[in-house]
């Protein structure tokens, strides 16, 4: 097993550019910078460099300041120092496939179409650089990355914001290519746009009204995705399904979730539903 802490196990410092990466998978490959001989191998890079500096996915086209090493099958990244996601390429369907998938240097891309919409924000982590978004017409959630708000000047989403924005398919679903329009509830404007944030997505409690307050529910996983990170929790007794975040399960320990899992959560309503605040394995 690579020692990725181990001084010795790394090697040159360079500047590579992110050919793709596949989250689901768990890995990806860097092309190597412009002045390496024509013959130079592309870098493999494993998810434990990219969680070792707080990031879930690497976007085509990024720049990666890293250090390397020579791996069992060719060189590969032993440490992430910077990712400058500003160069990622502005068609998000490239990437995250098989080298195989990957068109060749004589091949050009295919234009990708665009369609415009007004969503809400689902969650958004700014530590994370990315979140989901609930279009109004009921079609699947949009990936959101951090980029695309910084090409429109702002930080981060506020939960519950209304996106009009150009979204493209993507290998893993619809991605937002650019943002036209952000507004935000009176009650949210507490400086999370063009500014820090004023707390994280899932953080807080909902103003309950009369009568309303948090739920104890014990159920089951229906399904959890680790990748998206959020899922749905079935009570024992039926009724609705408790959504679950997860920015949830880190002050608990608790790392993923495991369909048929059982559980014990406090939920709080939200306009969407019930959503976990608090969670505990039984």
């Amino acid at each position: 097993m690579t020692n990725w802490d181990s001084e010795t196990a790394r090697g040159a410092r360079i500047s590579a550019t992110v050919k793709w990466y596949d989250p689901a998978k768990g890995y990806g490959f860097l092309e190597p910078p412009d002045d390496s001989p024509d013959d130079s191998p592309d870098i493999f890079c494993r998810k434990p460099a990219l969680v070792a500096v707080g990031l879930d996915v690497l976007l085509s086209g990024a720049t990666v300041d890293c250090e390397t090493m020579q791996g069992h099958r060719g060189p590969e990244v032993s440490r992430i120092r910077a990712v400058d996601f500003s160069t990622a390429s502005p068609n998000p369907a490239a990437g995250n496939g098989s080298r195989a998938e990957r068109p060749g240097p004589a091949q050009a891309a295919a234009p990708v179409s665009s369609r415009r919409i007004r969503a809400l924000v689902k969650w958004f982590t700014p530590d994370q650089g990315y979140g989901f978004l609930e279009p109004e017409d009921g079609s699947a959630d949009v990936f959101c990355h951090v980029k695309d708000l910084h090409a429109a000047g702002h930080e981060t989403l506020p939960e519950g914001a209304a996106v009009t924005c150009e979204v493209v398919p993507g290998d893993k679903g619809p991605q937002v290519s650019r943002i036209l329009d952000i507004d935000v509830p009176a009650a949210r404007r507490d400086g999370a746009i063009n500014g820090r944030p004023g707390r994280g997505p899932r953080q807080g409690r909902h103003d309950a009204g009369p009568g309303e307050g948090p739920l104890a529910v014990q159920g089951t996983v229906k399904f959890y995705d680790t990748a998206r990170g959020y899922g749905f929790i079935v009570p024992d007794g039926g009724g609705r399904e408790v959504f679950v975040h997860a920015s949830v399960l880190i002050p608990f320990g608790l790392g993923d979730l495991q369909s048929g899992q059982r559980l014990r959560v406090r939920a709080e309503e939200v306009p969407r539903g019930l959503q976990a605040t608090e969670i505990e394995p039984i």
